[in-house]
Order: structure tokens, then sequence, then C-alpha cells
């Protein structure tokens, strides 16, 4: 699996421009709507409350305010895709 994902990274330099950006922002309602919910959810889903839903709605609500960005190359063919889909890399048990 990891050379599968380390093959596709590589390609996928040499298929989509990248580009690094830094931002800040004030967490502080964030950690605390966090901090009231994490017992509830860990006793109800049996998993620890992270901040990752949070980083993943906000993304999901840029994507829906900016559909342009939401796209990919095909080739030199720019495709807009009208459905939102994320994929996350999470670390396997023995891996």
């Amino acid at each position: 699996m990891r050379l599968k994902i380390a093959e596709h990274m590589v390609a996928s330099k040499h298929v989509s421009p990248h580009v690094y950006s830094v931002d800040e922002i004030d967490m502080t309602k964030i950690a605390s709507l966090r901090a009231k919910s994490k017992d509830e959810f860990e006793k109800q889903y049996g998993t620890k409350l992270t901040f990752m839903p949070f980083f993943v709605k906000a993304v999901v609500a840029g994507l829906r305010a900016y559909p342009t960005l939401n796209a990919s190359l095909d080739g030199t063919n720019v495709v807009r895709h009208k459905e939102i889909n994320i994929g996350i890399a999470v670390a396997l048990d023995g891996a």
C-alpha cells in the first residue's frame, strides 16, 4: 500500500501544479466546541473527536462557495466536478 501511495504522489507532481500556502486562523471557538463535545462523541461513536472533521467541513464549505476550485486535469483539459469527494490518509495499525 505504501508503494502505491508513493507512486501516486510522484505521478501527481508531474500532472498537477502544487502550491504551498500557509494561513493562520483563530481556532478558539472550534477548540471550545470540541472540548464540550468530545466525551459524548467518544461515548456515542467509540472514537475520539479530532479537529479533522472541522477542517473537512470548512473545506467543503469553501469548495461550495468557490466551485471552480473543485477541478482536476485530464491531459490539458480542466474538468470541473459537481460532487465533492475528499480522501484522507490515515495510519493503519501495524503499518
